[in-house]
């Protein structure tokens, strides 16, 4: 006798919340599935019935099920995944900014990568490429030599040999 997978229950406002899911034109493709797969399920249809009719497979379906059954709407939502922390986060960008107000070192008339990123121990890439571009509004990534050189007005002055880069006001 084949074994049927146990009846789902959800109150009626995660119902409602599912419902809203599925229908939504902005929610990410995932959630509308997994809403999907949880609705079918709440009308009593059985696991593989409910993957032939969405087209996924059935052990994506027990997943779900199982998950929703466990911890509810919560259980539906993508769990943090491992990996390799952020090295240069929001505070490295605004740490950036603030040193850009500061006066440059003594005899220069303005900061440049090599000289912002030993204050802040960085590398002068990150400086440049990866906090500079989102600090200064209208800046674009082109081809950067480790010259170039940044105003306290957070504006770009081309001086590298390699490349230059292209701020708007």
């Amino acid at each position: 006798m084949p074994r049927h997978a146990p009846v789902l229950e959800c109150s009626a406002d995660d119902k409602a919340s599912l419902i809203a899911i599925d229908r939504s034109r902005t929610e990410e493709a995932r959630m509308v599935e997994r809403a999907r797969i949880i609705l079918a399920s709440l009308e009593g249809k059985e696991i593989q019935q409910v993957a032939r009719e969405l087209g996924i497979s059935i052990p994506t379906v027990s997943k779900w099920r199982k998950s929703f059954a466990l911890w509810g709407l919560r259980g539906l939502l993508d769990r943090p995944r491992t990996g390799k922390p952020v090295t240069y986060d929001d505070g490295f960008r605004n740490r950036l900014s603030a040193l850009l107000e500061e006066p440059p070192p003594p005899g220069m008339s303005h900061w440049d990568g090599p000289a912002a990123a030993e204050k802040l121990g960085a590398s002068v890439h990150a400086v440049l490429q990866r906090a500079l571009y989102q600090i200064v509004p209208g800046c674009r990534r082109t081809p950067l030599s480790s010259m170039l050189v940044l105003d306290r007005e957070i504006s770009v002055i081309p001086g590298g040999r390699r490349g230059t880069a292209t701020c708007q006001g």
